[in-house]
């Protein structure tokens, strides 16, 4: 780097106080101006360093700022990744709860509904039971009371025979051989008390004494399905 006016005047006038004149004062202003454009080369050479160092520097502070945005960045986006990630399992955990608690009050109704339809189903085979053995009994009251009612019709037809015995042994030729002859007429099947019905039996009974001209009450006995007349 060459010195200026300014700077080799200063140094011709430095070698002119130490006493240096002719070639000595050339070469004394030729090395020391060498010296100072070294220096100043130096000196440019360190400030350009320098620079090239701060530049470098904040190079290095600017990717390093860069980089530290960057994982600012990075950290906060798998922050908020990993906060979605905890949102999702919540909301999934507790649809999950609610799935099951769901199921659980669904099962328990389902429980109650089959007790409930089971108590149900109980009490209807109860009640068709209970139906049941009152519709027997009823049946068993009624074939006793029709048993009860034909002995009762048989007992009387048979005590009116016996009253009645006397008075048609003394009867002419002309009612006598009437009677007879219309008894004879009169034939009813055997009735069968665990088959026929004791109302419309004695229906048909009554009937056929009128159309005969008999009276049950003093004529006839009801026959029974064992072939023996009471």
């Amino acid at each position: 780097m060459s010195l200026n006016s300014k700077e080799l005047k200063a140094i011709i006038d430095l070698g002119n106080s130490l006493g240096y004149v002719g070639d000595e004062l050339k070469q004394f202003v030729n090395d020391e101006r060498m010296r100072i454009e070294k220096e100043k080369e130096n000196e440019a050479n360190r400030a350009f360093e320098l620079e090239k160092l701060k530049l470098q520097n904040a190079k290095e502070m600017e990717e390093q700022k860069n980089k530290a945005e960057a994982e600012e960045k990075r950290l906060a986006r798998e922050a908020e990744a990993e906060q979605k990630k905890l949102q999702h399992e919540r909301e999934v955990e507790e649809k999950r709860l609610e799935r099951e608690a769901e199921e659980k009050r669904l099962a328990s109704e389902a429980e109650v509904e089959e007790k409930r339809l089971q108590i149900e189903a109980e009490m209807a085979e109860r009640e068709r039971r209970t139906k049941l053995e009152l519709g027997e009994r009823a049946a068993q009251d009624k074939r006793e009371q029709r048993e009860f009612e034909l002995k009762k019709l048989e007992l009387q037809v048979s005590q009116n025979a016996r009253n009645t015995q006397p008075d048609m042994e003394g009867v002419g030729d002309n009612n006598g051989g009437r009677v007879n002859s219309n008894m004879r007429g009169l034939k009813l099947p055997p009735f069968n008390p665990d088959k026929d019905d004791l109302d419309s039996y004695l229906t048909r009974f009554e009937r056929a004494c009128q159309a005969f001209d008999v009276d049950p009450r003093k004529e006839v006995t009801i026959p029974r399905s064992n072939g023996k007349n009471c």
